[in-house]
């Protein structure tokens, strides 16, 4: 039982062995998650700050994730219009042999294929978004089902295949950047290179109509350049986009580090400080349990 003129120094005691107790809990938490606490509270006057780099992360790795997208998107834009210059080169040179008497007879076959296999390349897919039907994502961007019937130009544009809109897709790359990326398939380009195998389909093979195959051969020419011209234009944009990814991937970096240097803790302290504690919780108990067992007759 305690005296009454010990109860001052158990109290003393007692406290300090509390506090200790607090600051080793407290150390311990810090030991196993590596954290200096586990609420914004725990980190004093450093919490506003801390609040403000954790949410400016969350929006850069928002917009590193949507830039990633749209350069994947670009980059799929890119080897579509690709292989559509393929497909033209390969029409080109069979209307060439046609021309010169090689080979007519599957002609308007090959027209008609061209045109089947220009339309799925300017149908394709990233997961599941069709990426040449402008903000139509969800539709293909081309449908030669009445477009096959109706009669070729030689002259006249047709886009009457097209089933999606002119807006172009767009990312913000920062807070007061952002890049348009995207080609539609309405674009002069996909409509002379399907118009150029429209030709070929209908063409007059025996005898071979030259005045058709002359116009579709001219077309394909004009086609091939302007995708080409498109492919470079997507590929400027491609470069803006990964430029873009690249500084966003350094500025996490620098965030993450910054919001590390605030909640991190250096493990081979934080091992040694819980040790630390420990050490002077024991004492604190060996000393409550001495101050429990004085009495003031010990020392009269």
């Amino acid at each position: 039982m305690l005296s009454i003129s010990t109860y001052g120094l158990f109290n003393t005691v007692l406290s300090n062995a509390k506090d200790i107790q607090k600051q080793e809990a407290q150390a311990s938490i810090q030991e196993s998650t590596g954290l200096v606490g586990t609420s914004f509270a725990d980190y004093g006057n450093k919490s506003r700050q801390l609040l403000t780099l954790q949410n400016e992360l969350t929006s850069a790795q928002a917009q590193s994730t949507n830039t990633a997208t749209a350069s994947d998107r670009s980059q799929a834009t890119y080897s579509a219009l690709g292989n559509m210059i393929t497909l033209l080169t390969s029409l080109k040179s069979s209307i060439s042999a046609a021309m010169s008497g090689t080979s007519s007879s599957t002609l308007n076959s090959l027209g008609s294929s061209t045109m089947d296999d220009l339309a799925s390349q300017a149908n394709t897919q990233l997961n599941g978004r069709y990426l040449f039907a402008g903000s139509q994502t969800d539709q293909p961007a081309v449908d030669l089902t009445t477009y096959k019937t109706t009669t070729a130009s030689a002259t006249t544009a047709d886009t009457s295949y097209y089933q999606g809109d002119s807006q172009l897709a767009s990312v913000r790359i920062s807070d007061t950047s952002s890049v348009s990326y995207g080609v539609t398939g309405d674009n002069s380009a996909i409509e002379e290179a399907l118009r150029a195998a429209k030709l070929v389909s209908q063409a007059t093979t025996n005898p071979v109509d030259t005045t058709a195959l002359t116009a579709a051969f001219d077309l394909a020419s004009s086609a091939i350049s302007d995708l080409s011209n498109l492919q470079a234009s997507v590929s400027v944009t491609s470069g803006r986009l990964t430029d873009a990814q690249n500084n966003q991937t350094s500025y996490i970096s620098l965030l993450s580090d910054a919001a590390s240097n605030i909640k991190d803790v250096d493990s081979a302290q934080a091992v040694a400080k819980v040790s630390q504690l420990d050490t002077q919780l024991q004492a604190s108990y060996s000393a409550l349990s001495t101050v429990m067992k004085i009495r003031l007759t010990d020392y009269l």
